[in-house]
């Protein structure tokens, strides 16, 4: 009688172990519903190039020393081609939900409720580069692209935080043109 008892009771203990197990693995197959970003409308409403009444070699001058006055990366410069390329960039940025952004701000980010507003654990990357091209002997062309961001977000990973690159739109808001044309043009 004893041996049926327990017999019995294993068999309760198997059944409610599996069924357990089975719960367990349907709730862990559970998707969680993610926030969806906003809508990225940013539009960048400044121009990315500016025609300077200086000479060709004036203006690269004035393009190498802002370079080397902010103490920038340069990957790759050819003054025949009138290209100068920048290392990858980190820039100052912001979450943009309209089309005015900060002056400090240098890249818009797409936003999503879930994370903070004021932009704390999101960083933004970009390469960049300048042209400038001769239009006439004291007219000159200047360029300024920034491609490629990145936006990457400080997620946390147990005991301690990594960057991870994220999904998010970024371009840039015009104010690091703005910035580089204004240092140009008053170098004389």
């Amino acid at each position: 009688m004893c041996f049926i008892k327990t017999t019995t009771t294993m068999k309760r203990i198997i059944y409610y172990s599996f069924l357990s197990v089975i719960f367990f693995l349907n709730s862990s197959c559970i998707t969680t519903q993610v926030t969806p970003h906003e809508p990225f409308l940013f539009k960048n409403p400044n121009s990315n190039s500016l025609i300077i009444d200086r000479s060709l070699d004036d203006v690269w001058n004035s393009v190498v020393d802002f370079f080397a006055g902010n103490n920038l990366n340069i990957k790759i410069i050819d003054k025949s081609s009138g290209l100068i390329i920048s290392e990858r960039s980190y820039f100052p940025s912001e979450y943009v939900t309209s089309n005015i952004p900060k002056e400090t701000s240098y890249m818009a980010v797409q936003f999503n409720k879930i994370f903070k507003a004021d932009g704390t654990g999101m960083r933004c990357s970009a390469e960049w580069n300048v042209r400038v091209t001769k239009i006439d002997d004291n007219k000159t062309l200047v360029v300024i692209n920034i491609g490629n961001p990145i936006v990457e977000l400080n997620m946390f990973k147990g005991s301690y935080t990594v960057w991870e690159r994220s999904e998010l739109q970024s371009a840039s808001t015009g104010n690091f043109e703005k910035f580089i044309f204004s240092n140009i043009v008053k170098k004389k």
